[in-house]
């Protein structure tokens, strides 16, 4: 694989498996720290645009924000994540 994904990303670590502790070794070929989940994002080509430019302006709106206001947020973001907060209604 290292031969034929030669201009690919890769990424190995140590993981266990019923033999004992084994390097694997996954290869990508997307430019690592680059977002891209908007484009798998939404039911269509609509949908998605829809999607991306609302990430684009809740991105810029918390890039403005002060660190003590984006941690906040974020605190918040996660806890609805993990199920910690109810839907309002």
């Amino acid at each position: 694989y290292d031969e034929c994904l030669g201009d690919w990303h890769s990424l190995s670590m140590q993981v266990m498996n019923h033999a004992g502790v084994v390097t694997e070794k996954v290869w990508y070929n997307f430019e690592p720290g680059r977002l891209h989940w908007h484009r798998l994002a939404g039911r269509n080509s609509t949908d998605r645009q829809r999607i991306r430019r609302r990430a684009e302006t809740w991105s810029r709106r918390y890039r403005e924000m002060g660190s003590a206001e984006r941690l906040a947020i974020l605190a918040g973001i996660m806890g609805v994540e993990a199920g910690e907060h109810e839907a309002a209604g």
